[in-house]
């Protein structure tokens, strides 16, 4: 006869833990974020995205970041340009690609959520000058972007039939990313030239261009297509754009087409 025997471990006590492990790439990101000029959010207040002008997706906001003095020179009164504003990262990249230059009439492709039309609003626009904004997406229209200045029309930028010529085109648009960076970029240059493409249709004599694409895949289509079409034909990679980013813009002036 064999006489079962109990065998009892006795379990480790462990320190309480709060929350998962960062992994190493987290923690990589957080730091990358910290230092990130354009993404800094410490002892910044919080801003509601469905109600600020300035929310982008995937950014981060800065308070008291001035506009460079060129921009704030031409159309910033003095009293809004020296009170804290909120500059997010998406308009200091239009700020540092657009010239200074007042528009009669503007269109923003890919508007969502409208950060890039409040800053031609503040900064681009004639006193009696209209944005009109197109997504595929639904939008909240920030009360700083009045009807009697901005309209939205929930659309696609391709199909849509324009009814209206415009003094300047600005094209923030992407894809769907699938995180793959050739098919992204292939992805976001056909869709860039595509609108780029129709915007000739649309787009007044001497007015000018802003369109993001990839400076990946299929980057010369899109980078030689203004050549000797515009007065200035620029590419830009803006500061605040991120280093490991494809992301590009198009500066064309001048359209001699029309």
């Amino acid at each position: 006869m064999f006489r079962r025997t109990s065998i009892h471990f006795a379990r480790k006590s462990r320190a309480p833990t709060f929350g998962k492990k960062k992994s190493k790439s987290s923690k990589a990101w957080l730091k990358r974020q910290s230092l990130d000029p354009y993404s800094i959010q410490n002892s910044q207040p919080k801003l509601s995205s469905s109600s600020s002008p300035h929310h982008k997706r995937s950014t981060s906001s800065l308070l008291s970041t001035p506009l460079p003095s060129s921009v704030i020179g031409g159309g910033l009164s003095s009293s809004s340009s020296s009170s804290p504003r909120i500059i997010s990262r998406a308009q200091h990249k239009l700020s540092s690609i657009l010239p200074p230059r007042k528009y009669s009439n503007v269109l923003d492709l890919g508007c969502r959520p409208c950060s890039w039309s409040y800053l031609i609003s503040q900064t681009y626009l004639l006193p009696s000058g209209k944005i009109t904004g197109i997504d595929i997406l639904p939008t909240s229209v920030p009360s700083e972007l009045p009807p009697s200045i901005f309209t939205f029309i929930k659309a696609n930028a391709l199909t849509h039939t324009y009814t209206s010529t415009y003094d300047l085109i600005i094209s923030d648009v992407s894809p769907n990313r699938t995180g793959i960076k050739t098919i992204d970029s292939i992805k976001q240059n056909t869709l860039t030239l595509s609108l780029i493409n129709k915007s000739e249709t649309y787009l007044r004599g001497g007015g000018d261009v802003v369109f993001k694409y990839s400076r990946g895949e299929g980057k010369e289509d899109i980078e030689n297509w203004g050549r000797g079409k515009f007065d200035s034909w620029k590419v830009k990679k803006p500061e605040a754009s991120r280093g490991e980013s494809r992301e590009g813009y198009v500066l064309g002036r001048g359209w001699k087409g029309g």
